[in-house]
């Protein structure tokens, strides 16, 4: 290796494209953090500008550094840019640090998310190093706030957002007490109600209605805007089955029942059946539960199904022996961890039986 490669590699021109490398790579974190943890602040958007010209300047002097190369270091010329890259690295490192406390304030969150609704006013768009790493933001106008706007920085996974769209923000009040958005959505809510007031009966607009109701966790008002929909939209089965399904996996099974209950006289397939047998059975209506499933069990004998909703019908009863011979059934068609584990419990409880009434005799 020659002299003059040697000096490109280790002198000032080298340090100084070291120095713009890891700057650059530090802010593309920074930003890749500040899109995942998000902070409504101003103070951010007023340091973008200078830590944009702060890291043009760290550029600069890359090509400074290589064309002074034969000037030496006390000179007034270099002393002039240490000086001026010292200031611009404060502000890359002040952007940085930033970032950081933004992070340790979500990573060790541990409340329980809040919502907030915002209106979007507008949205905007800059960069850092002239382009090379984008940025787009959304001011934000809280509902009941007259205040001033908050800006937040938008990421990849935001859905579309137009000016005046009403939004749902999932906040946190953060760790170190500063409060930071883990979601933005669009307010369903807010737009159902919206469409539902120029027309009364459209569709999508009770669609979302119940969507901004689910979002929210309002089961009481999702259950009745849902059955107000079945009743305007009679022959939609998909729609008010998907709802119910949802409300029936996390155990709202009254109200799984309620918005499949109008629909008993219209349909009768099969997984509709276990969809109410499954309902009905959660809810302690074993009896009722079982003409369903039954039913269902007579439409497709080899489908397991309808055998596991009443195996675990009488598993919930206590009629192990009954149990078994279904979730044996469920077994021999599709091996399931979980029912293999409850036979296995249902093995030891028979056997246990079992030997209480040999001891008897």
């Amino acid at each position: 290796m020659t002299t003059q490669s040697v000096y490109l590699f280790s002198g000032p021109w080298a340090r100084g494209l070291l120095r713009h490398s890891v700057a650059v790579a530090a802010c593309l974190l920074a930003v890749y953090t500040q899109k995942l943890l998000r902070v409504p602040s101003r103070f951010l958007f007023i340091l973008i500008p200078y830590v944009s010209a702060a890291l043009v300047f760290l550029s600069l002097i890359v090509l400074v550094n290589h064309l002074l190369r034969g000037v030496r270091e006390d000179d007034p010329a270099r002393t002039v840019f240490r000086l001026a890259e010292k200031v611009s690295g404060v502000l890359v490192r002040v952007y940085v640090l930033y970032s950081v406390l933004l992070f340790a304030n979500a990573a060790l969150d541990r409340t329980v998310a809040g919502f907030r609704e915002a209106d979007v006013v507008e949205i905007a768009g800059d960069s850092l190093d002239l382009g090379d790493i984008p940025m787009r933001w959304i001011a934000l106008r809280p509902i009941g706030d007259a205040g001033p706007v908050e800006r937040v920085l938008l990421s990849p996974l935001d859905p579309p957002l137009w000016p005046g769209q009403p939004v749902l923000l999932e906040a946190r009040p953060g760790f170190l007490r500063i409060p930071w958005i883990a979601q933005i959505s669009l307010d369903d809510l807010r737009w159902g109600r919206a469409i539902l007031e120029h027309n009364p009966t459209s569709a999508e607009g009770w669609k979302s209605l119940i969507k901004g109701y689910a979002l929210r966790d309002n089961v009481p008002d999702g259950t009745d805007a849902t059955v107000q929909y079945a009743r305007l939209y009679p022959a939609d089965h998909d729609w008010p089955e998907r709802i119910a399904l949802g409300l029936g996996m996390t155990g709202h099974c009254a109200e799984m029942y309620r918005i499949l209950e109008p629909f008993i006289p219209r349909r009768t397939d099969y997984e509709f059946y276990v969809y109410v047998g499954h309902a009905l059975a959660c809810m302690k209506r074993r009896a009722e539960a079982l003409v369903f499933l039954e039913k269902a069990k007579a439409l497709e004998p080899d489908n397991w199904w309808a055998d596991y909703e009443i195996g675990y019908l009488y598993f919930d009863a206590q009629k192990f022996e009954v149990a078994r011979s279904f979730l044996v059934r469920v077994q021999e068609k599709r091996h399931i961890a979980s029912v293999a584990r409850d036979l296995e419990t249902i093995e030891r409880i028979l056997s246990l039986k079992r030997a209480r009434e040999a001891a008897r005799k």
